[in-house]
């Protein structure tokens, strides 16, 4: 049985894939046996950023997030291509950020440790607003951030954020009433690469907003015509082409820098086109797949995606030969996000490692997110590779329960209920 759930990402900067890592790390140090240790940021063994006196390694915790939790244990900062995180971090009287101590301007009110609330780059106490480590702005009177309707992204971006009231763009509160003017454009993950297998939750993301007749690419105005503004292609944290009454504009920004391919994988998501790799792993072999545009080609696993009303599927034949295997949606606007998916007549599995699965259920296919999936007949679940149906007698009732260990158990119902 599979209960259906997030994958979470608890381990080092070492489970990053592809790119190299630029990490820096908060450690103890002493020049001497007789010297008391203090407090070094460094990006490796002999490249010091950093010291800190008076500030115990053993002392040290993340910031308080906006939920008011505190998570005793960090990671090392991390920069790479495809994700980027920093800590704010803390030994109840200091607040360090990226190597460096937050101090507010002198004019202003000091940091609050109490009080301090941090969401990514972003962060508040009940004085002040901060972003990327430094203080944008105040938080009183009528920029004051309600911490309780603070809307957080799909993906960890901090550079766009409102709640009921006021939008803030890299901290800087736009007014209030500002967010009732916001128009939510987009959002992309910088992990474009099988979004159904990853936490997309805990990766970085580009947001992209209307607001105030200009448009805003994280945080940042483009120069753009608001009223005529189209997106041609946009590749997450390189590269974003639009189009409007002025022309086309190449707008190149993020860690990738232009970088043209978003996925290189059996399918090669590049500015252009799209590429399925036929036989082995050379560019060159690959055939472009005809009429499709990859802005709307969407890579759900390794070697599954969806283009409008179509699944491309990357397998091997019996005898071991890659095939490409197209399969037509009985739905043409049916969105697939998640392993189980319900079209008209079908429903449709997506197994992490092989081929979709297409059945057809007994009546409606219910999909639901915290409760299990079931038809006017069945219940089902899955593995990672096998999809599971548990005959019920009144399966819109199933559910699952925790047990003692903490484990989820589905509990089938084999006669609902009279009202």
């Amino acid at each position: 049985m599979h209960i259906k759930f997030t994958l979470l990402t608890t381990s080092l900067f070492l489970l990053i894939p592809q790119a190299q890592a630029t990490t820096w790390s908060y450690s103890p140090a002493s020049w001497s046996e007789n010297a008391p240790e203090i407090l070094v940021y460094r990006k490796s063994i002999d490249d010091e950023q950093a010291r800190f006196d008076g500030i115990k390694y053993d002392d040290l915790r993340r910031a308080v997030d906006l939920n008011g939790k505190q998570e005793k244990y960090f990671y090392s900062d991390r920069s790479t291509e495809d994700d980027e995180f920093f800590y704010w971090v803390t030994d109840g009287r200091t607040m360090l950020w990226r190597g460096q101590r937050v101090m507010n301007p002198p004019t202003t009110p000091t940091i609050d440790i109490a009080s301090f609330r941090a969401y990514d780059r972003f962060a508040v106490d009940k004085y002040s607003i901060y972003f990327n480590g430094k203080r944008v702005a105040s938080n009183l009177g009528s920029s004051h951030v309600d911490l309780t309707t603070l809307r957080m992204n799909a993906g960890r971006n901090a550079t766009t954020l409102a709640d009921n009231n006021t939008l803030y763009l890299k901290g800087q509160p736009q007014g209030f009433g500002s967010a009732h003017n916001v128009e939510w454009l987009g959002e992309k993950s910088w992990d474009a690469c099988g979004q159904i297998a990853a936490n997309l939750e805990n990766k970085p993301s580009d947001v992209l907003i209307r607001f105030a007749n200009h448009i805003y690419l994280n945080g940042e105005p483009l120069s753009a015509d608001a009223n005529s503004f189209q997106v041609v292609r946009w590749i997450p944290n390189s590269l974003l082409i639009y189009r409007d009454k002025n022309g086309t504009t190449r707008h190149i920004f993020g860690g990738r820098k232009g970088k043209t391919v978003d996925c290189e994988g059996p399918f090669i998501v590049g500015e252009t086109d799209v590429r399925w790799q036929k036989t082995g792993r050379s560019e060159e072999q690959a055939e472009v797949l005809p009429g499709v545009d990859p802005e709307h080609f969407r890579l759900l696993t390794d070697n599954v995606a969806q283009y409008r009303d179509r699944l491309y599927v990357d397998k091997l034949s019996f005898f071991g030969e890659k095939q490409l295997e197209i399969v037509t949606l009985d739905t043409p606007d049916l969105v697939i996000n998640s392993r189980l998916s319900a079209g008209i007549r079908h429903g449709y599995f997506i197994r992490q490692f092989g081929d979709v699965q297409v059945f057809t259920p007994a009546g409606t296919l219910h999909i639901r997110s915290d409760e299990p999936d079931y038809d006017d007949r069945y219940v089902y679940t899955w593995s990672r590779s096998q999809l599971y149906r548990h005959a019920s007698g009144c399966p819109q009732e199933s559910r699952f329960d925790t047990d003692a260990e903490g484990d989820s158990k589905l509990t089938l119902v084999d006669q609902c209920l009279k009202n």
